[in-house]
């Protein structure tokens, strides 16, 4: 999509923005486009097939006794705020870009709602925040 869809003008832009090159920002694009379901390693998503959670209980997984679920975008969005600058990402562009990637069919999430996410009911014990990073370093 990159070098076929992407018009020049936007894969300048983008690279600028970053302050990289164009190949660079190509294998960004790529990175963070792979890290859009990252929220779905979460209590609250695994909770919603009654299998799957007591498949993964059974495994070890911790479940919090309330679990919520926000979207998995927006769980998304809070741990790439935390992710992406290990990656090299100014931190200033953590944020904003951890946001684009959390949108989910055409809904941002809020910079407000970022914040309220970073807590074990809604993005889980440890051990999530644990297996979102190591599927992000996976990934890169």
């Amino acid at each position: 999509m990159w070098r076929q869809i992407a018009p020049p003008a936007l894969r300048r832009g983008l690279a600028s923005g970053l302050g990289i090159d164009e190949p660079a920002t190509e294998r960004w694009v790529a990175f963070l486009a792979g890290l859009h379901d990252l929220g779905k390693a979460s209590p609250g998503f695994q909770a919603k097939v009654p299998a799957a959670r007591a498949a993964l209980e059974a495994a070890g997984w911790p479940f919090p006794a309330t679990v919520d679920d926000p979207g998995h975008g927006l769980v998304s969005a809070a741990a790439l705020e935390h992710l992406l600058p290990a990656y090299g990402l100014p931190p200033e562009l953590a944020t904003p870009l951890a946001v684009a990637v959390g949108g989910h069919h055409g809904v941002l999430p809020l910079l407000g709602d970022i914040p309220a996410l970073q807590n074990v009911h809604v993005c889980g014990p440890p051990p999530w925040m644990a297996a979102r990073q190591q599927l992000a370093d996976q990934l890169a």
